[in-house]
């Protein structure tokens, strides 16, 4: 289990709706320690990452943020078109922001390379 996991489960666990019921309300703190932990999170994992893992994985990642995404915004714009009768524009908005597929299959390529 990954360690973001871990602290996702123990925070939900311990917040005001889980069993720990700690009640918490200092929203902008919550947003400003969730952006540090992230910040930490993505430096540590480029640390740790090797050029030679980097190399390897460079061109399916390439290929797979380029055509993929492409891919996936014309299907999705297609199917916007066939079934909610979207003018142009709206369909291919609606193409270009349904690309989280995408992106996923490409971190998950270059994790398993790695």
């Amino acid at each position: 289990m990954p360690v973001l996991v871990l602290f996702l489960l123990v925070g939900m666990l311990a917040g005001s709706e889980g069993l720990g019921g700690i009640p918490f309300e200092d929203y902008p703190l919550a947003n400003n320690v969730g952006s540090v932990a992230l910040a930490l999170i993505l430096f540590d994992g480029g640390l740790r990452t090797s050029i030679a893992s980097v190399q390897r994985v460079w061109k399916p990642a390439q290929a797979l943020s380029t055509l993929g995404v492409l891919l996936t915004s014309l299907i999705s714009a297609l199917a916007a078109a066939w079934v909610l009768q979207l003018p142009l524009l709206q369909r291919l908005l609606a193409g270009s922001i349904s690309d989280p597929p995408t992106r996923l299959r490409c971190f998950r390529c270059c994790a398993a390379a790695a």
